[in-house]
């Protein structure tokens, strides 16, 4: 991604998403991360106490994180449906 906070939380989920076995599990990976408390989630509204430098930086990795963890999910859910 390009931020090793955003690059740690992308780590951690992908490694869930793998691991989960059921709808539920992933629901709950999903919230976790994306969900309003979710970690991602908190760290996009945390950027305005960032330095500005960073802030664009941090921004856009979460940002594209945010995207690929959402494919990411939706894909494994439709191959966890499918069996």
């Amino acid at each position: 991604m390009g931020h090793p906070r955003v690059d740690a939380i992308v780590q951690q989920a992908r490694e869930a998403v793998a691991a989960a076995q059921s709808s539920a599990e992933l629901e709950r990976i999903r919230v976790s991360v994306l969900g309003r408390q979710g970690e991602l989630t908190q760290l996009l509204r945390s950027l305005g106490a960032l330095a500005s430098e960073e802030r664009p930086l941090i921004g856009a990795a979460a940002n594209e994180a945010k995207r690929e963890l959402e494919a990411l999910l939706d894909a494994r859910l439709a191959a966890t449906l499918e069996t």
